[in-house]
């Protein structure tokens, strides 16, 4: 074990090594190629001034001058690509003191003076060609030019910008590899021990997690084989648990599954909110019942259920906030219009705690409208039953009045009397005859002999019969026909024409012996069954007569009987159609009339109409 320890520790140890010394050698290289490209550089820069001063001095011997013109100056800096020259005399011959007084006061106005010392040296020490800095980016040599008394010392100045940048790159690069060399050396030993730190942390969490490390020397070794230890007893334990949460998983999706399919199959309405009021789930019935996208809602606030009614709100909030169960109860609905049934419970945890709500629907709209016609049925068969009696006793009454009457009218008429009175009676009697006749009409079973028409020559037969009617005289009637050809129907034709013809005269009494028109339209529609739609533009029925208008004995017409639209839907239903009416006051009424074509039924209303 212990063995193992070294081993990391030297390993450690090796690795930091090998990265100084990858650094070490970083530096000594990125030194080494500035210091090499700084003296080729230099080199160049030096033999240039070299043999630049050689051929200036051969000119300034050749010429024996003792101080260049600014001419030849010029000439000579454009030439030799210098940035300066100066030409110092040497030391005279005559050393009095006039003499080297004038000789600095030479030397000090055409060197600059920050060049004076490094001047100076130069001739004193006679280090000529080697170059010197100046200041910024000039660098300078001095060279000897040598005649029969005396020796001048040239100066040529030459700006290099890339030699200066080498220059103090190689200073500031010097002393960043100092620093670095240090703060390797600072790193190196911090890395040691933040390495090994880790190993110590989680010896310690290890402990104080009651595993058992042994001490000693090997701590790192330890640390190791006991996580090892514990690495693979969670990898067992999540082999377990991975099998558990599949298991689980598996579960639930069934249930869930489940749940989809029982909330799916069910033909109420469920729709649940959680605890704060968000919709959780709408079921395909609910969907088809309320005719809304569950997708927009789910999620949203129960509120923006475009079908709730104030009191609806009232009564789930009730339930969120008071678990209070309301049993079935009947509403209205809005957007769309609709009769149903709801009960509105809590949904509780297992432990009882309320956790949202349920809304079970029921659409009672066809149950209503199934009531409704059984209690007309109800009151239609009752009727029949007390009235049958009652209309042959008033007919055989009526029939000894009529005699009693045609007595005394002949009586009156041998004495010469005014028989007007007893006109008028007779007058009331065939009216009241003619009533009970209706009456009797309505309440006894049809004697239904239905036979294959073509109904469009069947509608033209019917409006040929009204046209030639006194009473129709002021109205018009356009028909319109938009059937395709086989426009075969199984009716009644007695028993069906007597219902349209009420229907029409219904139309025509809106108008009140005025002008008017009637539009009537035949179509087909995609179920293959006939709908013909009688339209007027008269008065209109209000809403709350709209309802009474099939009921017997029902008219707005103090001449009417009530029994005309009663006896028309009586035979349509026997036709096994549909009568239905829609009407706004002021505008008009339009009654639809929908018949099946030949071998064909109506089963759903609904979607027959649409």
């Amino acid at each position: 074990m212990h063995k193992k320890k070294k081993t990391y520790e030297l390993e450690i140890h090796f690795g930091l090594l090998f990265l100084v010394v990858i650094m070490f050698c970083l530096n000594i290289i990125s030194n080494l190629v500035i210091y090499n490209a700084r003296n080729s550089l230099k080199e160049d820069i030096t033999g240039e001034l070299y043999k630049s001063s050689l051929a200036i001095g051969k000119f300034i011997q050749n010429n024996r001058i003792t101080s260049i013109s600014e001419k030849d100056k010029n000439r000579l800096l454009y030439k030799y690509e210098l940035d300066n020259i100066t030409l110092v005399q040497s030391i005279p011959n005559d050393l009095s003191r006039s003499a080297k007084l004038n000789w600095l006061t030479q030397i000090l106005q055409e060197v600059p003076q920050e060049q004076i010392p490094n001047i100076s040296k130069i001739m004193l020490m006679s280090d000529y060609y080697t170059l010197t800095r100046a200041n910024n980016n000039r660098y300078f040599i001095a060279a000897p030019i040598w005649s029969d008394d005396h020796k001048d010392i040239l100066i040529l100045f030459k700006n290099s910008p890339k030699l200066a940048y080498l220059d103090n790159a190689s200073e500031k690069l010097l002393l960043i590899s100092l620093i670095s060399i240090f703060a390797i050396i600072l790193t190196y030993i911090l890395l040691y021990r933040f390495i090994l730190s880790p190993f110590r942390k989680l010896r310690e969490e290890a402990v104080l997690a009651g595993r058992s490390i042994p001490t000693g020397n090997d701590e790192v070794s330890s640390v190791i084989d006991e996580y090892k230890i514990i690495i693979k007893e969670l990898k067992e334990k999540e082999a377990e648990l991975l099998e558990m949460h599949q298991e689980a998983t598996d579960r639930a999706d069934s249930f869930e599954q489940f749940n989809d399919y029982l909330l799916g199959s069910i033909q109420a309405g469920i729709i649940t909110v959680d605890k704060s009021g968000k919709v959780l789930t709408i079921n395909n019935s609910a969907v088809n019942i309320c005719s809304i996208d569950s997708t927009l809602y789910l999620g949203a606030d129960y509120v923006q259920l475009p079908f709730l009614t104030n009191k609806l709100k009232d009564r789930i909030d009730e339930t969120l906030m008071y678990n209070i169960y309301h049993t079935y109860e009947e509403y209205e609905l809005i957007n769309p219009t609709l009769r149903v049934g709801l009960t509105i419970s809590p949904v509780c945890d297992s432990e009882t705690h309320q956790i949202g709500a349920s809304i079970l629907i029921n659409d009672i709209s066809e149950i209503k409208k199934l009531q409704s016609e059984l209690e007309k049925n109800r009151q239609m068969s009752a009727l029949g039953e007390m009235s049958a009696g009652l209309a042959h006793q008033l007919r055989n009454s009526l029939g000894a009045i009529v005699g009693y009457n045609h007595l005394v009218k002949k009586r009156l008429s041998h004495s010469n009397l005014d028989t007007s009175i007893v006109d008028s009676m007779a007058i009331e009697l065939k009216e009241s005859e003619s009533l009970i006749r209706r009456f009797l009409n309505f309440t006894r079973p049809f004697d239904y002999a239905p036979e294959s028409e073509n109904i469009v020559s069947f509608i033209s037969d019917i409006l040929d019969t009204l046209s030639v009617r006194n009473d129709f005289k002021q109205i018009t009637i356009n028909y319109e026909n938009k059937l395709t050809e086989n426009n075969q129907i199984i009716i009644d034709q007695l028993l069906l024409k007597q219902a349209l013809t009420n229907i029409i005269e219904n139309s025509k009494n809106a108008y009140d012996g005025k002008e008017g028109v009637i539009d009537i339209l035949i179509t087909e529609n995609e179920n293959n069954c006939y709908k013909i739609r009688i339209q007027d533009y008269a008065c209109g029925i209000d809403i709350d007569n709209l309802e009474k208008i099939f009921t017997p004995f029902y008219s707005t017409n103090p001449s009417g009987t009530g029994l005309g639209l009663p006896l028309a839907q009586k035979i349509i239903v026997l036709h096994d159609g549909i009568l239905e009416v829609d009407s706004t006051v002021g505008e008009g009424t339009t009654f639809s009339i929908l018949l099946p074509s030949e071998n064909n039924t109506i089963r759903e209303k609904s979607e027959l109409f649409n």
